[in-house]
């Protein structure tokens, strides 16, 4: 697995603290992570919401409408929130 070396990070308290070293793996040896997750919000707004969009409009409304898909507000709760941040750190013409 990865490592990143001397790697800052944020405390709950709002300060910070600097991690000597950082496995980039899971700890149960799971496929899934906060990336991973991010990933998956972001294909489903291409492959679901995106592509819905366009099979919905008509020849002229897509004519007369510009060429980028319409940005998605993305509600979270808990852990879910810090998927859909990273989504929108990785993706964030996606987004609102």
């Amino acid at each position: 697995a990865s490592t990143l070396q001397n790697t800052p990070l944020g405390t709950a308290s709002g300060g910070n603290r600097l991690a000597t070293s950082l496995e980039l793996r899971h700890p149960l040896k799971s496929p899934y992570n906060f990336y991973t997750w991010a990933e998956q919000i972001a294909d489903f707004t291409h492959d679901i919401i995106h592509s819905n969009h366009y099979d919905n409009q008509d020849e002229t409304t897509a004519s007369s409408s510009s060429s980028s898909p319409p940005k998605v507000t993305l509600v979270a709760n808990s852990i879910g929130t810090m998927s859909s941040l990273q989504s929108i750190l990785d993706e964030p013409q996606l987004f609102n």
